[in-house]
């Protein structure tokens, strides 16, 4: 018999979930995204959330989890099952809501997706660690901003719509998780054409305090005190500043550094390189952890 190769945190009341899914943004005619559909129970309350008019497409990574919801799902004509690793499946192709319980060792990778304006939902509900919800919800959820959130942030909105107790879940995680709501701004806070330049703009001033060494090669001390009025507070990391001042900061640059911006270009690469053996050693390190619980 084949074994799960993918451990997961499977929700095992079907009401809780019932409610989640039916109190969720969710439309009749919608089309919905379930990320790790695993053994179904929430794919059955998506397909009834949308209605014959709608579609779920369910995509499971796992070979023998996959085999389980065919046999399981077989009369839902409008569930869509796809085996397949998310990360790979062409995301954009039309408009789509998400609602997903995700392994969490995958989080990043599909919140990163999750959160490109150009490919990402209308709106999401994605079950993950309150720790990452917060890392990505930033000052909307009342927490220190991030560089995931700064990247966000600008053309989504989060809120955390239902805070989960361990025992609702099998295995039980040893960790606090949340269901985090992220919605497209009606109004976005940049435009989309500046998103590239935005973007490395993150990364490259992300890695120096206000005021100090990458911030210096775009700002002088004039700019810095126009800045602090705009909310900069200067000899502090990204983690202190407001989301509004550093976004004031990009459009600054932009409008009158303009020059100074052309050799920041592939910093966001850069720093992707950089932290990419960090993120394979917590993936395995979250795996391992997963798997004794």
């Amino acid at each position: 018999m084949k074994q799960i190769k993918y451990t997961q945190n499977f929700l095992k009341d079907a009401n809780l979930v019932k409610k989640l899914v039916q109190n969720a943004s969710i439309e009749k005619n919608d089309t919905v995204i379930e990320i790790g559909s695993g053994k179904g129970i929430i794919t059955k309350c998506l397909a009834d959330k949308v209605g014959h008019s709608g579609k779920v497409i369910a995509l499971e990574i796992d070979d023998k989890l996959f085999e389980t919801l065919k046999t399981n799902l077989t009369s839902l004509v409008r569930v869509k099952l796809i085996n397949i690793d998310a990360r790979n499946y062409d995301w954009g192709k039309e408009k789509y809501k998400v609602f997903s319980n995700v392994p969490f060792m995958f989080t990043s990778d599909l919140m990163n997706i999750l959160t490109n304006v150009s490919i990402g939902p209308e709106i999401g509900y994605v079950i993950l660690q309150k720790e990452s919800a917060l890392m990505y919800g930033g000052s909307d959820l009342d927490s220190r901003i991030s560089v995931k959130s700064l990247l966000a942030s600008p053309y989504y909105s989060f809120s955390i719509v239902h805070s989960f107790s361990k025992s609702d879940f099998t295995p039980t995680p040893s960790v606090d998780s949340v269901l985090l709501k992220f919605e497209k701004r009606e109004n976005p806070l940049l435009t989309l054409k500046n998103y590239d330049l935005y973007k490395d703009f993150i990364a490259f001033i992300s890695q120096d305090r206000v005021g100090e060494g990458k911030w210096k090669k775009i700002f002088s001390k004039s700019d810095l005190s126009i800045l602090t009025n705009k909310g900069l507070i200067l000899g502090k990391g990204i983690k202190s500043q407001d989301l509004t001042a550093i976004i004031s900061s990009f459009n600054y640059a932009s409008k009158y550094n303009s020059n100074k911006l052309k050799f920041i270009e592939g910093s966001m690469k850069k720093l992707h390189s950089q932290q990419s053996v960090i993120i394979k050693q917590n993936r395995t390190r979250k795996a391992t952890n997963w798997k004794n619980t």
